[in-house]
């Protein structure tokens, strides 16, 4: 019995080993919002996170006004520091909510650097969101003198752009949740392909980028980015013919799940690559 007992007691840990461990939240901003001047510029907006250096985080930012072509990163300081720490490596991609497939959040992936260069242990960070445009902006330039003589002007362009006295729009804003969680496997696995595609090692990245997908096979940059591997190995080796397939299936499966949470833009530019890249083959 106790032999029973005793491997039992073993198992119990291996599987304990072998359970997925749930993120750990580390920090949860409620509702703020940036206002945006240009694409480039924008107040920011920081929030404290005291954490260990070299811990892999998740930092998910929930977009209230949920406009796809926002694409978010995030710059890292020591806190009360002025100067951005280096992030070595920094990933990014959206996820939606199953329940709400409208409700599009984004997800930036990144090891924590440690404030003073080396050593480990507990720091405390400023994080401060960056917003960026794919496509279109959030906000528009009138001009006054065709603003007050236009009839043509639309009820969605008024809604958007209330024009200041100076004739320019006034700033967008853009309102976010904020929540920094520590990272899960598939996550790591990614941020971990990212690195060695930029080392060159398509390979390794390739094999990387299935283990992420095997784990969690929903997120439509994941097969984007494999897509984007495959292709680089292909040129690396002038062997784009022999890997053409696995592109194609790759960038098309990205491009459904893109339609399915609604980022339309992201759909269309993965099948003109594929149409670009069968005509190549042709």
């Amino acid at each position: 019995m106790r032999s029973i007992v005793g491997s039992l007691g073993v198992l119990g840990v291996l599987l304990s080993l072998a359970m997925p461990v749930s993120a750990e939240v580390l920090l949860q901003a409620g509702a703020t919002e940036t206002k945006l001047v240009t694409a480039e510029t924008y107040r920011p907006m920081s929030h404290r996170l005291t954490a260990e250096a070299g811990q892999t985080v998740a930092i998910k930012l929930k977009l209230a006004n949920n406009n796809p072509a926002i694409v978010s990163r995030v710059v890292v300081y020591g806190a009360d520091q002025s100067t951005p720490l280096v992030v070595d490596n920094q990933v990014s991609y959206r996820m939606v909510d199953p329940t709400q497939k409208s409700k599009i959040s984004h997800l930036i992936v990144l090891t924590l650097p440690a404030a003073d260069g080396d050593g480990l242990g507990p720091v405390t960070y400023n994080i401060e969101p960056l917003f960026d445009y794919e496509a279109e902006p959030l906000f528009t330039v009138v001009d006054a003198s065709e603003t007050s003589a236009s009839a043509e002007t639309s009820a969605s362009e008024v809604a958007t752009a209330e024009t200041g006295a100076d004739g320019f729009a006034m700033p967008s804003t853009v309102r976010y949740r904020m929540t920094v969680e520590t990272a899960t496997v598939s996550q790591r696995l990614l941020l971990e392909a990212h690195a060695r595609e930029a080392e060159q090692d398509y390979e390794g990245a390739i094999a990387t980028y299935t283990r992420a997908i095997n784990l969690n096979p929903d997120i439509a940059d994941f097969y984007a980015q494999r897509g984007n591997a495959y292709l680089a190995l292909g040129e690396e080796t002038d062997g784009v013919l022999q890997v053409q397939q696995a592109i194609v299936t790759d960038w098309e499966t990205a491009a459904q799940l893109y339609e399915q949470v609604g980022h339309g833009q992201a759909a269309h530019a993965l099948r003109s690559q594929l149409t670009q890249l069968v005509e190549q083959g042709e």
